[in-house]
């Protein structure tokens, strides 16, 4: 049983709330979250319902299917939704990623994402420093793609290829001020390797 499913004494609420609160744009209609869950139909229609009579999540009906999302302008939906995305989101996933690989100094997401404006569609973008195979790198990315729900767009640099580029490219300039979360190494020790 994971935490959420602790917290909410629920598989089902758990499933909805890493299904609806985490893509904040995406609808699903229950048979789809049932395939996406593992939960049984019956469960996820007692707690949607419950959770829809709470003003959580809002329905629209399309021809003989109901679709579901999170109510976004519920004061209480970017509580949700950060609960979710600190469980379920890439943050979680990737850090777990890139604590087992050795050779990768410093990895940060940055971009909409680091700045909190995604919208539907938002890609991840994600820059890492190291002495790792890009290859073996690609590979875990993809692995990792399929479960965090965004595509990435990886910035693979060696620590000798940045440090040769650093004052020289722009977009790798640009890169010390910009809002970024750390998924591997710190800020200190991203400056350390851009001086």
């Amino acid at each position: 049983m994971d935490l959420l499913e602790n917290i909410f004494l629920s598989k089902a609420r758990a499933g909805i709330l890493k299904k609806l609160f985490l893509e904040r744009d995406r609808e699903y209609y229950l048979r789809e979250l049932e395939r996406e869950t593992g939960v049984t139909y019956k469960a996820l229609h007692t707690d949607i319902h419950r959770m829809q009579e709470l003003d959580l999540i809002s329905m629209r009906v399309d021809g003989n299917r109901n679709y579901f999302k999170a109510n976004t302008k519920h004061p209480l939906f970017e509580d949700f939704h950060s609960i979710a995305n600190k469980v379920y989101g890439p943050i979680p996933k990737l850090k777990e990623l890139f604590e087992k690989q050795n050779g990768i100094e410093s990895a940060f997401i940055f971009g909409s994402y680091a700045k909190g404006e995604t919208h539907a569609g938002s890609d991840l973008d994600l820059f890492i420093i190291g002495d790792i195979s890009v290859r073996k790198l690609s590979n875990l990315l993809w692995e990792a793609q399929k479960e965090i729900t965004y595509e990435i767009n990886d910035h693979i640099y060696t620590k000798k290829d940045f440090k040769a580029k650093r004052n020289k490219d722009h977009f790798l300039k640009s890169l010390k001020d910009t809002e970024k979360i750390f998924l591997k190494g710190n800020e200190d020790e991203f400056k350390e390797i851009l001086s």
